[in-house]
């Protein structure tokens, strides 16, 4: 009986010729080199090509300003706002910081707001908020001061003087209690707008004063009588005020000093006539 000389058992994976010879499935090192020279060759085309686009931004003359606009610039002359941006005419409008514009533009007093737009190809937009001054306060010089309570600059020769005066702080209350002070004149702002609802324009407060312990005082354009009304709640006290106006001048008699609401009685009026040394009640 022949004898077969085949194996009865089937050869095992990756050992018999059928299946043939694992090949290894990592990149030869020839691979790797082409795909390092691949990337690195795509980096530099990039850059190469980032640093020849910043270039033609930079010169082509398609990207020089030909128009600086300032919008909403009033008490701070237009000439002024542009001095400050360092901005001119020509200059490439790829040249410069933006933020570092409206920094240099926010030095200007006047100036609380500032923002930089710029409208391709060749133009930018410098828009303004200015504080809004509705005081002048006396600590020494004349500072206007904003609707915060806060000093924005010293008055200088030829600006609008139509606001009312505050007295009654110093240069060193200033200076030494920025946020006590910028409360009293918020107050007093808050003042001014309840009187402007009783007042008439040729009755309105001209002049304020902060005074201890007797609190807010204030003149009139109408009248030389120093008016005190101390603290908020003020329209009942001004309601007053009116009613003592209107009294003394039908008996034709003019105060040098006017106490609004007693220290005992609410509804009680002192009013130093001028051309007397005792004070006269009004009830």
């Amino acid at each position: 009986m022949p004898i077969s000389t085949a194996s009865s058992q089937a050869p095992r994976k990756g050992l018999g010729a059928p299946q043939g010879e694992m090949v290894s499935s990592r990149p030869s090192w020839w691979q790797r080199v082409l795909k390092l020279a691949l990337g690195l060759g795509l980096v530099g085309g990039l850059g190469y090509g980032g640093w020849e686009l910043r270039k033609y931004a930079l010169t082509d003359a398609r990207f020089a300003l030909v128009e600086i606009d300032v919008e909403g610039s009033l008490k701070a002359k237009p000439h002024e706002v542009l001095g400050l941006s360092q901005l001119k005419e020509g200059q490439n409008i790829f040249s410069f910081d933006a933020q570092e514009v409206q920094n240099r533009v926010l030095a200007h007093p006047w100036i609380a707001h500032a923002e930089l737009t710029r409208i391709y190809p060749n133009k930018v937009s410098l828009k303004i908020v200015e504080h809004e001054p509705c005081l002048l306060v006396a600590i020494g010089a004349l500072y206007f001061a904003d609707s915060n309570g806060r000093l924005v600059k010293r008055y200088s020769q030829g600006e609008q003087t139509t606001y009312p005066v505050v007295t009654g702080l110093t240069r060193r209350q200033v200076e030494e209690q920025g946020e006590n002070t910028r409360r009293q004149l918020q107050e007093v702002i808050s003042f001014i707008e309840v009187s402007k609802r009783f007042l008439s324009d040729e009755n309105r407060v001209v002049e304020v004063h902060l005074g201890a312990p007797e609190g807010l005082s204030f003149l009139t354009a109408s009248d030389d009588a120093t008016v005190v009304i101390g603290s908020h709640p003020w329209q009942r006290k001004l309601t007053r005020f009116l009613q003592v106006q209107e009294a003394l001048r039908q008996r034709g008699v003019k105060a040098a000093r006017i106490m609004l609401a007693g220290e005992r009685r609410a509804d009680r009026v002192v009013a130093r006539l001028a051309s007397a040394q005792e004070p006269s009640d009004i009830k």
